[in-house]
């Protein structure tokens, strides 16, 4: 474990923030804060200056080019191979999930999947004791613990056609009861604009407050195909609804961004009027009433992940595809720093920004400046038979005396440096049943290949489909085309069938046959 010191006056609590590349200037034209447009939630020009949201923080320094100075250590530890106190290891057939859910106590709490397609809410105490497994299907979605109550949100099947239905449930942490179960879709069905014939939704995510969970909901209509999203809030204790607010305009095709608060009860989310156009970033007050809305016109998605003092941090997608993450103002929503989301950390405390990545920097929110930087262990060097060597890192967390704890462990991971360039093949087990089998050869399965403005595609084999759904979760997207035309082997002309290549592992592809013309 790693301790980095770090003077200055540290925060007890600090907001992970997940930002790649270095913190930067503002580049480019800083979006203009505009009024919302006429229909639900229109709010001010700006996001809510409250007494309790400290002004803006001027732009942060950008971190230099060149490599920083080693770093020092604050622990004579430092270093040393952690031995584990204990470890529970799920029985055969299970899949056990830690999502970093823990109480004050030092109870954890973790996710076990069944082969059954059961889900179990299992906890522990602090010294590795089991302490209950208890039935609780939505825990197999997002998991929160709140007070005495650990909370899930999920879709379950249900919903008109076995499509499926959002639902929250929340179970005790002395025991893993379930204490209540509360269906949205019938909260949210006043949002259709027009009855809806085969309702069915999702949910974004949840985010907890003072008493209450807020959730981002979607409701949807199979058969009319209208799609309205908002936020619904929750009693904690009860799971009574205490208000919802639907945020989409008319002719909505997103879902709402999943909520985030702040420490003064500010919700954060967002919306899109035009997609690939507009985005709008919402805050919303302790009633739910849409406060302050920012109007982004330079990206094409954008999403609030984190609110801590004067910083709103958001993450999305710019016009030239690449996903990013910004640091903006609360107060007024301007652009303070913008970097590539490659999965290094910020941390935001009360008046120090700091960035974990390659290297460890610190800002100081009151002036902008870099205070120090300073260089990470960098993975160790490639050995014969080892194609990329790597090195994990923990969540960083930061101390009340600014000092920044994280652990490292070195790893390998790929083919053997013999193997490389060969070409890879879709192995099958022997023994492996004929359902598994199957569907190893479905998604070995190359599609035709098609060629689209003069570049051929790749096969779509598993590689390929691996490559797919990372480009999907990193949040690929791409622009319509108004008549994309792509050609396949048989030459037979082929057009476009989606607006937004979101494509799924084994989902046919983009381009559907057509009569020739």
């Amino acid at each position: 474990m790693n301790r980095m010191g770090a003077s200055g006056r540290g925060a007890a609590m600090a907001v992970a923030l997940v930002m790649g590349g270095t913190a930067c200037s503002p580049g480019g034209r800083a979006p203009t804060p505009a009024a919302a447009p006429a229909g639900d939630g229109g709010g001010s020009p700006s996001m809510p200056a409250s007494a309790a949201v400290p002004p803006c923080p001027p732009p942060l320094a950008p971190s230099p080019a060149e490599d920083g100075s080693p770093p020092v250590s604050a622990d004579a530890r430092a270093g040393e191979l952690l031995a584990p106190a204990w470890e529970i290891r799920p029985a055969p057939g299970r899949t056990l999930e830690f999502r970093g859910v823990g109480d004050a106590d030092g109870n954890v709490y973790w996710v076990e999947r069944l082969a059954s397609g059961e889900v179990e809410l299992a906890s522990a105490t602090r010294d590795g004791a089991v302490r209950f497994r208890a039935p609780a299907l939505a825990a197999a979605g997002t998991l929160a613990l709140a007070g005495s109550l650990v909370l899930a949100a999920n879709v379950e099947p249900g919903a008109c056609r076995a499509r499926g239905a959002p639902v929250v449930e929340a179970y005790r942490a002395s025991d893993g009861g379930r204490a209540w179960r509360r269906e949205l879709l019938p909260a949210v069905a006043p949002w259709m604009r027009a009855p809806a014939t085969c309702a069915y939704g999702g949910v974004s995510g949840m985010a907890l407050r003072a008493g209450e969970v807020v959730l981002g909901v979607s409701i949807l209509d199979a058969d009319g195909g209208e799609h309205e999203s908002g936020l619904v809030a929750l009693d904690v204790a009860t799971g009574e609804v205490r208000w919802t607010t639907r945020t989409s305009l008319p002719d909505n095709v997103s879902m709402a961004g999943a909520p985030r608060v702040a420490e003064d009860g500010t919700v954060y989310s967002s919306r899109r009027p035009r997609v690939f156009e507009v985005v709008d970033l919402l805050a919303l007050d302790a009633r739910g009433a849409i406060g302050g809305t920012f109007t982004e016109t330079e990206t094409v998605d954008e999403d609030p992940i984190a609110a801590s003092a004067a910083i709103l941090a958001t993450r999305g997608v710019g016009r030239d595809l690449a996903e990013f993450v910004a640091v903006r103002c609360r107060a007024t929503g301007e652009l303070l720093a913008r970097g590539r989301a490659a999965g290094d950390l910020v941390l935001v405390a009360a008046d120090s920004v700091w960035h974990f990545g390659a290297h460890l920097s610190r800002h100081d929110l009151s002036t902008g400046a870099l205070l120090w930087r300073v260089r990470l262990e960098v993975p160790p060097a490639a050995s014969p038979g080892v194609a990329r060597p790597l090195l994990f890192r923990s969540w960083p967390v930061v101390t009340r005396d600014g000092s920044v704890v994280f652990t490292e462990q070195q790893g390998t991971t790929g083919p053997s440096s013999s193997s490389r360039g060969a070409p890879r093949r879709a192995r099958l087990r022997r023994g492996a049943g004929a359902p598994v089998r199957e569907r190893a050869r479905r998604r070995a399965r190359l599609r035709p290949r098609c060629a689209r403005g003069g570049a051929r595609a790749r096969p779509a084999g598993l590689d390929h489909a691996a490559g797919q759904h990372g480009a999907r979760s990193a949040g690929a997207l791409t622009r319509p085309a108004a008549a994309t035309r792509c050609r396949c082997r048989s030459r037979a002309p082929l057009r476009s069938s989606s607006p937004r290549a979101r494509t799924r592992p084994g989902s046919p592809s983009p381009c559907a046959r057509a009569s020739p013309s």
